[in-house]
């Protein structure tokens, strides 16, 4: 009997399991999501959707773009379903795009439906559109049949290769809204001259606001102490007043931020190997060696006084946690030292340029 009334459950799970499924095709699966917000409140979404297969080999792999508006994103996501007539899917979804003045508006007016949501992840990528989100996405359609902007993708999902990107995802950027101890900093991207979108920058927070920019070379002394000088090179002029540069890149770094007789210390540890020079330089010469670490510890010093300047005293961002640290309201009272480390472990296969 039990036997019997089993098989009979069995079936019925199998035969109406389906049945409240989705197909692929009454889907619009989302791949990118860029977000303004009028100074009404309007709330103006912008999608770009894997197109539905449709058996031709030439669309395989493109996209479709459709904008919805509303008075919430909840509200703008329900439009977009009634315009596409399709149920709009976010679980695919790799990137957020907002546009700079919905980000200087503040990020709590839309993070709340995202949180919410069992729909969209938590580790998807976000990042600020240098002008409205929609434009950007646009131009990526115009620079590539498909609209995929897998460059932009690439390069921000690899950011420890490199620091001239940064990645930071939904959750994390929940995550410091909810820390006042703490601002945070998230990329942006522009149009390029090609009409390629590439890597601008950072924008800078404070609570959940946008008050300010650094650009790309102002940009690297934070994302460097952030990601702890995980790849990317700097470059120093010839320490021997010769022409020519020479490139380090890192190979391993340690940062550590503290307190210290009410100031805030900032201490890196590096190591990296000579990449690239155009000098003429013997760098087997021990003196010579001392001289050009003195130049990068030098080089990285600079780069990062002028991102924590710029960041704390100019837009007022505590994007290193200074008033916790130091138990301070006013951070522009904050006073920085800077112990900057830097070992050459390796100069490559050809060791005297010079030679």
């Amino acid at each position: 009997m039990k036997k019997g009334i089993f098989i009979v459950l069995l079936c019925f799970f199998i035969l109406s399991g389906c049945k409240s499924k989705a197909e692929i095709k009454d889907l619009s699966i989302v791949d990118a999501l860029g977000i303004d917000m009028e100074e009404d409140g309007t709330v103006n979404l912008t999608f770009q959707f894997y197109k539905a297969p449709s058996g031709d080999a030439k669309d395989e792999g493109k996209v479709e773009y459709y904008e919805a508006s509303g008075e919430t994103v909840r509200d703008a996501l329900i439009n977009a379903e009634i315009l596409g007539n399709k149920k709009i899917y976010m679980s695919h979804n790799n990137i957020i795009i907002v546009g700079e003045e919905t980000a200087r508006m503040g990020f709590s007016k839309f993070t709340d439906a995202f949180e919410r949501s069992r729909d969209i992840r938590e580790n998807v990528i976000v990042v600020i559109s240098d002008g409205k989100a929609s434009e950007v996405m646009k131009t990526e359609k115009e620079s590539n049949e498909g609209g995929q902007n897998e460059s932009l993708k690439k390069m921000i999902l690899n950011y420890k290769d490199n620091t001239k990107a940064y990645k930071i995802t939904l959750l994390e950027i929940c995550e410091n809204l909810k820390n006042e101890s703490r601002d945070f900093f998230v990329p942006i991207i522009k149009k390029g001259d090609s009409k390629k979108i590439k890597t601008e920058g950072i924008a800078l927070f404070k609570e959940d606001k946008m008050v300010g920019k650094l650009s790309e070379g102002e940009s690297f002394g934070i994302i460097f102490l952030r990601s702890k000088g995980t790849q990317g090179i700097v470059i120093v002029e010839n320490p021997l007043g010769q022409e020519g540069e020479i490139s380090l890149d890192f190979i391993k770094t340690k940062t550590k931020i503290k307190k210290e007789n009410d100031k805030i210390k900032i201490q890196v540890q590096s190591s990296g190997r000579i990449w690239e020079t155009t000098a003429n330089i013997d760098f087997t010469d021990i003196k010579i060696l001392e001289k050009l670490e003195e130049e990068f510890e030098n080089k990285i010093k600079d780069m990062i006084k002028t991102a924590i300047e710029k960041a704390t005293f100019s837009a007022g961002s505590d994007i290193l946690g200074v008033k916790e640290k130091l138990n301070i309201n006013d951070i522009s009272k904050a006073v920085f030292e800077y112990d900057i480390k830097v070992n050459i472990v390796g100069y490559g296969l050809i060791a005297d340029k010079a030679a």
